[in-house]
């Protein structure tokens, strides 16, 4: 239960009602059916409010009461997240191998067998459990080739991490750090001397080129003096390109109020940075490397690239952010690649109903994006594949059908000749899926693909393994190719779609899902949980939300 509110006028001694009509006090209650005895009968109620969907589809409010005396903390604190054997520990309890989940699931499929009561059940409906998992063939996809600066290109390992080529080559475009400002507070001084010092020795080796910055030395964290310097510096120097702001410690409303002013206020660049992330001298320096990858892409930089030879392509990823408590408007982010190499990004986002998934502005945000593709190549796209996340099995229907809808109006208003792909991308799926060598079960390898036998019936569907897993039992991700006229073979989406997953630029390595999507997600999170205000149109051809 998570704790919304303090309730200083209720107590164990007050009164509720039983389904059955009854009137009892909490303490009454916990007696009789739990032969709990409650110590302190004056303590306050704990209110935790959730939402019941009725038979008509409206929600209701609901409010339960919890007593203080018999509740617990639960999750892990950052002192048990700190401590190397707890989180060893955990790991090793939570970790389960392919093999060692197999030998799970036999076991489990042997007791069901073994009992007589589980056997009855099944006999009822006429059902019979295999012990065996079911054995598909299935096809690796090639090893991809990555592009760097000044011509280089190599090919990415079997484990798909690529960290060693990144910062200790060149970026693709290198953009160089020529006008920065840095502010911190007093008791941070040294982590932050040691912080520049290091982005101008590193960043020369990624092509990046880091001047001097000047810096403000804050006498206090308060986020008003946060905000007010960056303002002032904003205001007083003349072609500034990057804030970056040190903060002791996390604190979602210093950072929410900071992003909000760079995103749209000012609008400008922005580097919050952890001080403990940077404290530690052990791993300071790929800490650094990696803020100063991060900075080269929000100042409009791109650090490696996937050759697509398919002309006049533009790959759309699509997701919705939701108020937890349904109270805030939904956000809608768009992100869209705006070259062949898959390495530039535009961006666009907008506001809907509070916990409304199906996009009605669809047709606006698009329509943003061809036209930031038309302006960055000279002609508009002539094939878009669009990534769609956030979409159940129940909504692949009426709803993913509307925005089909929307997608074609706006081609046909617009007079763009332009064919299109809606795909739909799930990430939380249950089917997991175990390479067997020999007696062994391991994890597939990255680019492992399945298209036949278990697919959906009337789509054109596949699952996709893109990530590497050693310790645990790596996840796949489904691809529903809802509608597509674009003339692309299945296997050219499919290869496609493995390409997407190399281009997350705050990662050397694979995601689950596209980058495009993954690049939608991450800003769709920040306007609906920090900002709550669209970014301005200025850095909207940055990925400045990384």
């Amino acid at each position: 239960y998570r704790i919304d509110d303090i309730d200083h006028k209720s107590s164990p001694k007050s009164t509720f009602k039983l389904y059955t009509g009854d009137e009892i006090s909490y303490m009454e209650y916990y007696k009789k059916f739990y032969s709990i005895t409650i110590k302190d009968p004056n303590q306050p109620m704990l209110i935790h409010r959730t939402k019941k969907k009725m038979v008509d589809g409206k929600e209701e409010e609901r409010i339960i009461s919890l007593v203080p005396e018999l509740c617990r903390m639960t999750g892990m604190t950052d002192e048990m997240r700190s401590d190397f054997r707890v989180m060893k520990d955990v790991a090793n309890a939570t970790r389960i191998t392919p093999d060692k989940r197999q030998q799970c699931l036999r076991k489990f499929l042997e007791n069901v067998r073994d009992n007589k009561d589980c056997q009855a059940i099944l006999s009822d409906w006429g059902l019979e459990l295999d012990t065996e998992p079911v054995r598909l063939e299935a096809r690796t996809l090639a090893p991809e080739k990555l592009q760097l600066g000044k011509g280089k290109e190599f090919q990415v390992n079997q484990k798909v991490d690529w960290g060693r080529e990144t910062t200790s080559n060149h970026c693709l475009v290198p953009k160089n750090i020529n006008k920065w400002h840095v502010v911190y507070t007093e008791r941070n001084k040294s982590v932050v001397a040691g912080m520049i010092d290091l982005f101008k020795k590193q960043g020369p080796r990624m092509g990046i080129q880091v001047s001097q910055p000047t810096q403000t030395c804050l006498a206090n964290d308060r986020t008003e003096s946060y905000c007010s310097d960056i303002r002032s510096q904003v205001e007083k120097q003349t072609g500034l390109q990057l804030i970056v702001a040190v903060m002791p410690m996390e604190r979602e409303d210093r950072y929410g109020a900071v992003k909000r002013l760079c995103n749209t206020d000012l609008p400008i660049p922005s580097q919050v940075v952890n001080a403990k992330t940077i404290s530690n001298e052990k791993r300071v320096m790929s800490v650094v490397q990696k803020i100063i990858l991060q900075v080269n892409c929000k100042l409009g930089g791109e650090l490696w690239g996937s050759n697509i030879p398919i002309p006049q392509l533009m790959c759309v990823g699509v997701d919705v952010y939701h108020d937890k408590n349904q109270k805030k408007e939904s956000v809608v982010a768009m992100v869209a690649s705006m070259n062949s190499t898959m390495s530039a990004y535009a961006s666009a986002c907008g506001f809907q109903r509070p916990g409304q998934e199906i996009i009605d502005v669809m047709k606006v945000l698009l329509g943003k994006l061809v036209a930031k593709y038309k302006e960055a190549n000279g002609v508009a796209p002539t094939k878009i594949l669009l990534y769609r996340d956030g979409v159940g099995d129940g909504d692949i229907g009426s709803n993913v059908l509307h925005e089909v809808d929307c997608i074609e109006s706006l081609l046909e208003q617009t007079n763009v000749q332009a064919k299109f792909s809606f795909i739909v991308v799930q990430k939380r799926i249950n089917m997991r899926f175990f390479n067997l060598v020999g007696n062994r079960y391991t994890n597939p390898a990255p680019g492992s693909l399945l298209d036949h036998t278990i697919m959906k019936k009337g789509f054109l569907d596949f699952i996709l393994v893109s990530q590497f897993a050693s310790e645990t039992v790596v996840c796949p991700t489904h691809y529903i190719i809802v509608k597509d006229n674009t003339g692309l073979s299945l296997d050219h989406i499919q290869r496609i779609s493995y390409k997407l997953t190399h281009q997350y630029f705050n990662w050397s390595g694979t995601v689950k899902i596209p980058a495009p999507v993954q690049y939608a997600h991450k800003l769709a999170y920040q306007v609906g949980e920090n900002t709550n205000t669209i970014p301005d149109p200025q850095l909207m051809n940055k990925l400045f939300f990384l």
